[in-house]
């Protein structure tokens, strides 16, 4: 008994002696970046606080990306348990295409969160950039995808331009 009283007043003096966790996280540079997310009061939403340290290699720019969403995950809804995907997808996708990252958005105009006809975008879109990067003969590193070709369009909407202008 006299031990476990030991062992809690060990264990309090350190447990006061340490700081919230992530409280102050060391400052990251690139190809580090840090994401944050604060505890919420509201139900059902996050109850601690989070922070996330992503690591993006040298070349994952170059690999395309197409993130696909529904308009009911905070496009055009934005009051349900979906609402935050959007603002997500918009920080991400500009924080990409602003390092000069292969990035697109493509926008399911009658889902939510469910995969409704992505698959009729996903399946051809993959098959084109793996036929775009394999190379021609087997044991070759793969191709860099065709920039000089690609179309650029805003990300709400517009007329898309050719990415060399």
């Amino acid at each position: 008994m006299r031990y476990t009283v030991l062992l809690f007043i060990a264990l309090a003096g350190l447990l006061a002696a340490l700081e919230p966790p992530y409280t102050h996280a060391p400052p990251v540079q690139t190809p580090y970046y840090r994401v944050r997310y604060d505890a919420s009061t509201q139900p059902g939403a996050l109850v601690f606080p989070v922070s996330y340290t992503l690591w993006i290699p040298p070349g994952a720019l170059q690999v395309p990306v197409m993130c696909n969403l529904g308009t009911k995950e905070g496009v055009t809804v934005k009051t349900n348990q979906f609402a935050g995907v959007w603002p997500g997808n918009e920080t991400f996708f500009s924080e990409l295409r602003g390092r000069g990252g292969l990035v697109g958005v493509a926008i399911d105009p009658l889902t939510s969160h469910e995969c409704g006809n992505s698959r009729y975008l996903a399946i051809p879109w993959l098959n084109g950039c793996v036929s775009a990067r394999l190379p021609r003969r087997n044991g070759r590193p793969l191709r860099p995808m065709p920039e000089k070709s690609a179309w650029l369009a805003p990300l709400n909407g517009g007329a898309p331009v050719p990415a060399a202008k």
